[in-house]
């Protein structure tokens, strides 16, 4: 692989007010997401501020062995007297949710990454109820993004829809957008691809096939955001049905895909129907087909994804809606009793109210609804049976969604 080296500056991210509150409150803060999403760098950063503070890392094997072997020794070197560690990649660490319940108890202040979810399971998380604060941090979301590059406060249309090209095509890494350099960001998006492969999921979760792991990426990418139905997906692959379901489940909690239920107000049933998969950054998926396209002409499937990614990367969990008929709404946030469909269009000629949107407003009954392009100037919205449908871009329906409270 080639070297490429990009100088990184310091982006304020979005997640500053809901860290600092986690931080007065727990003992523990834990970043969980992709693996050079700026996680370490957020907390370096942050870092910066307190006196005393020690830095560590579980992709150092010494670090690590004394973690594994002795967790008193490791206190004793990196923990006691210091008025903060950090400790970056903790996925790797044995034992891990019984060792930082010691040293939380101990009184001491941790921060900790993770670019596994293996983090969440359960025989980490038990030993750590009521002392860990869980944040996820993703790469550059579009406002991220914007600040990154420097945009100006009031883009003109042309502009904004160039800067949401780029950030659809080579998505929201830190170093993939602070790189000025077409070739430099496919090739640390190549770099980032094969590290989250091999190491997160192929070394990590001791994959023996790895083949048919980058066959089912790559299938997935062709395919983004089509139902899966895992039978007929084991078949044609020639993937065995069990092995199937593992490396679609390792995949996500190496955070490359997130799996999307669909949506029911019997909640029970999302878990019985088949799910759609999206990729948590557009510029990775791209990097698994090593397509760039200059024109987004024809790419529907790739905005859709794009749309998926902002709202994921805002803290909006979403859902999609598909009846037998086949009416389907791309997404849904629901927040409580209060629920808001979006439909992703890529071309404003295709900014309508389509029959699935009708049937999914006449059966809920929402107060507000979204269709969505990549160069829509907000306008009025239409009115259909009480509900009002805006037709907006991406960073409008952001921002509508955040000014009307629809937060994590």
């Amino acid at each position: 692989m080639s070297n490429v080296i990009v100088i990184l500056m310091f982006i304020n991210r979005d997640i500053d007010k809901e860290f600092e509150l986690a931080d007065r409150t727990h003992k523990i803060v834990a970043l969980i997401g992709p693996r050079q999403a700026g996680k370490t760098t957020y907390l370096q950063e942050r870092m910066r501020n307190v006196s005393n503070a020690e830095f560590v890392t579980f992709d150092d094997v010494d670090v690590l062995e004394v973690f594994d072997s002795d967790i008193k020794l490791f206190e004793q070197r990196y923990v006691a007297g210091k008025t903060l560690t950090i400790i970056d990649e903790v996925q790797y660490g044995k034992g891990a949710g019984q060792k930082l319940k010691y040293l939380a108890d101990r009184g001491y202040k941790l921060w900790l990454t993770s670019s596994s979810q293996l983090f969440l399971q359960s025989k980490v998380l038990s030993h750590l109820v009521g002392r860990v604060a869980l944040l996820d941090l993703f790469p550059f979301n579009w406002a991220e993004f914007a600040s990154a590059r420097n945009a100006q406060p009031k883009l003109t249309a042309m502009e904004k829809t160039r800067l949401i090209t780029e950030h659809i095509v080579y998505g929201g890494y830190p170093k993939v957008v602070l790189s000025t350099d077409v070739a430099e960001k496919t090739e640390i998006l190549k770099n980032l691809l094969e590290t989250a492969l091999i190491k997160d999921a192929i070394n990590f979760f001791g994959i023996d096939k790895d083949a048919e792991l980058r066959k089912l990426v790559a299938y997935l990418a062709y395919t983004t955001g089509s139902l899966v139905i895992f039978d007929k997906l084991s078949n044609d692959l020639g993937i065995n049905f069990l092995t199937l379901v593992k490396y679609l489940d390792i995949l996500e909690k190496s955070n490359i895909i997130k799996r999307v239920n669909p949506y029911y107000t019997n909640k029970s049933l999302e878990l019985v129907k088949s799910p759609k998969y999206y990729f948590v950054d557009t510029g990775l998926r791209n990097a698994v087909l090593s397509e760039y396209p200059a024109s987004l002409d024809n790419t529907g499937g790739l905005f859709e994804n794009y749309v998926f990614a902002e709202l994921l990367k805002t803290g909006h969990p979403v859902n999609f809606w598909r009846t037998k008929s086949k009416a389907e709404v791309d997404f849904v946030i629901s927040q409580g009793q209060r629920i808001i469909p979006v439909e992703a269009k890529l071309s404003s000629q295709d900014m309508r109210i389509e029959r699935s949107l009708h049937s999914f407003i006449s059966r809920y009954n929402p107060s507000e609804a979204y269709v969505v392009s990549l160069n829509t100037n907000e306008e009025a919205p239409v009115n259909v049976n009480d509900t009002l449908v805006w037709f907006v871009n991406v960073p409008e329906l952001l921002e509508r969604l955040k000014n009307a409270g629809i937060n994590k």
